[in-house]
């Protein structure tokens, strides 16, 4: 164990990881490496965080922040155990407990882990015993996009301690308590909950519901439970997240991370915002759309929201949602849900086409949008011919004509361009293609999953994922090892066709090889065959299986032996059953 300019604590190895995280109350550890991009942009807001905790005075607090090195062997073990599949990634640890620790969701600056890692540190409700405790909760909360929001019940009824909650042997029956503590816990960056004492100071603070909200624009929303007895974090967090956005808004750099990390399907309307100033007939464009979709977003509150997005300012973003149409065609609109799109592709001014659009949506009867390389062929085109020694190249629009099919397994290496892992396993997947290109319903394939949406949610790169014949359930390669036997192994063990070792293919090749330059077939069926059969290898099997096939093998006394390119065509006239394995091109 060793620091890093003094305040960044360095762990190497399970053990000491494991005796410092039990010995401080609480620890941020970035799990990071030297190659990776934002590693290199977190570090110093890293250690300036580390340096702002070491002189805080407040204990109570106080956080130790640590780095561990994704590259470094002796951290394989924790790479392992918190299933570490991208960096950085920063995760905290509290009271000791190595089995639960919270994923950093805060901005990575210097301001936003110090602020993120003392919420946490801070009880998830804060009591409010008189006005000016409620004032200056109210004000240090709701700053930036930031809400406020206050439980009082009438009668003091519901003035329980919500943070004993999580106290060995209080409990209580009431869900929308449990529910309300956990959001407050959950949530601390979107949302600080804090509740009132007693009746009188609710009527001083003109209280008037168990639950108010308090929104950064100063104006207070009150919040309507269906049922206060049996409401669920999820009607909640409805409501909450619903007041928390404007009805119709421009994204920007302020507000970015804020929309991208809501629980609510995102509305993406993409257009050339900004007022031309060189063009007086040009309108106000920001105040036309919000004018046209404001009807919208109040039908749909609460389930979606409404986001303007200008292509001159964010055009990276369009391109990463991968609608070429917001190029082409603007304005365009695109419905983002999770890992599913759906692309309005209607004329934007036909509010009956919009309509119906969002009624679809609604329904659940959209076909979901996937980005896909060969729609980019100005901008990013894929090659016409694929590498007949290599992995078969497929794009987002092929992705489920070869994977999940009932035809053939495939092995799937999902990757990025700008990711050093991926440049690094390239050579071997492709020798690994090479060895298994000549099994029939076996495919070894790669898809640049930064460019093309799949069914498959990737979260890190390289992801290998094994597909069986008929399954969309993909087996993940796991093994830190990414040796060319190691995947061999890998897809031996999964495949759902039979795999012959490399010696016995090596010899099928040689063999095929000949025969075809001395242009011998056979004629089975009325379609001609290579003569690539495993037979040339199990010939004494097969003898010892059929009485026609030992008599066609020359066996008895006094007969001629013949070879085994004369043996197999005798054994197709004597067992025209026999399965003939005829995949194999050269």
């Amino acid at each position: 164990m060793s620091e890093v300019q003094s305040f960044v604590v360095t762990l190497e190895g399970e053990e000491a990881f494991n005796k410092f995280i039990k010995e401080n109350k609480y620890v941020l550890v970035d799990f990071s490496t030297s190659w990776c991009h934002w590693c290199k942009v977190l570090e110093p807001h890293y250690k300036e965080a580390a340096a702002i905790f070491h002189n805080d005075k407040d204990e109570k607090t106080k956080t130790k922040l640590v780095y561990v090195d994704g590259e470094n062997d002796d951290n394989n073990a924790l790479l392992k155990k918190y299933e570490i599949k991208g960096f950085p990634t920063i995760m905290f640890f509290q009271n000791g407990d190595l089995d639960n620790p919270q994923e950093f969701t805060g901005e990575r600056t210097k301001e936003g882990i110090v602020s993120w890692c003392k919420k946490r540190a801070a009880p998830a409700v804060i009591p409010l015993s008189d006005a000016e405790a409620f004032s200056n909760f109210v004000k240090s909360n709701t700053n930036g996009r930031n809400l406020a929001m206050v439980v009082w019940h009438e009668g003091g009824g519901y003035v329980l301690q919500l943070n004993n909650l999580k106290k060995k042997g209080n409990e209580t029956n009431d869900s929308t308590l449990k529910a309300i503590y956990e959001i407050a816990n959950k949530h601390r960056d979107e949302i600080s909950v804090g509740h009132v004492t007693n009746n009188k100071l609710a009527k001083e603070c003109a209280l008037s519901s168990p639950l108010t909200l308090f929104r950064f624009d100063a104006s207070t929303v009150t919040l309507q439970l269906k049922d206060w007895k049996s409401a669920t974090v999820e009607e909640i967090l409805g409501l909450i997240t619903a007041e928390k956005f404007p009805l119709v808004d421009e994204i920007s750099q302020n507000n970015a991370s804020d929309y991208l990390n809501s629980q609510l399907p995102l509305v993406w309307i993409a257009d050339k915002i900004e007022k031309d100033s060189t063009d007086e007939k040009s309108g106000d464009k920001k105040q036309q759309l919000i004018t046209l979709f404001k009807p919208l977003a109040e039908k749909y509150k609460g389930k979606l929201l409404f986001v303007l997005l200008d292509i001159n300012k964010f055009g990276s973003q369009v391109e990463n949602i991968g609608e070429p149409h917001f190029f082409f065609d603007i304005p365009g609109v695109l419905i983002q849900k999770a890992e599913a799109k759906y692309l309005f592709r209607g004329e934007i001014n036909n509010t009956n086409a919009l309509a119906e659009f969002f009624d679809a949506w609604k329904n659940g009867t959209l076909p979901i949008f996937r980005k896909s390389q060969n729609f980019f062929v100005v901008l990013k085109p894929v090659p016409d011919k694929q590498d007949p020694e290599g992995a078969f190249v497929l794009v987002g629009s092929t992705f489920e004509d070869h994977v999940g099919t009932k035809s053939k397994d495939a092995f799937v290496d999902f990757y990025a361009d700008w990711c050093p892992p991926c440049q690094k396993i390239a050579p071997t997947f492709k020798e690994l293609a090479k060895k298994f290109k000549d099994v029939p319903g076996l495919m070894i394939a790669k898809i640049n999953a930064d460019e093309n949406d799949t069914f498959q949610k990737i979260e890190s790169y390289p992801t290998l994922l094994f597909y069986k014949k008929g399954s969309r359930e993909g087996i993940e390669y796991k093994n830190a090892e990414r040796s060319l036997n190691s995947f061999i192994e890998f897809v031996k063990a999964n495949a759902t066709v039979d795999c012959p070792s490399q010696k016995k293919l090596m010899k099928l090749r040689r063999a095929v090889k000949k025969m075809t330059q001395q242009r011998k077939f056979f004629t089975v069926n009325n379609h001609k065959h290579s003569i690539c059969l495993f037979f040339l290898l199990e010939v004494n099997k097969i003898r010892k299986k059929s009485k026609c096939c030992r008599k066609s093998g020359g066996n008895e006394k006094g007969k001629k032996k013949v070879g085994p390119f004369s043996l197999l065509q005798q054994l197709i006239v004597c067992c025209p059953t026999i399965k003939i394995v005829s995949q194999f091109f050269y």
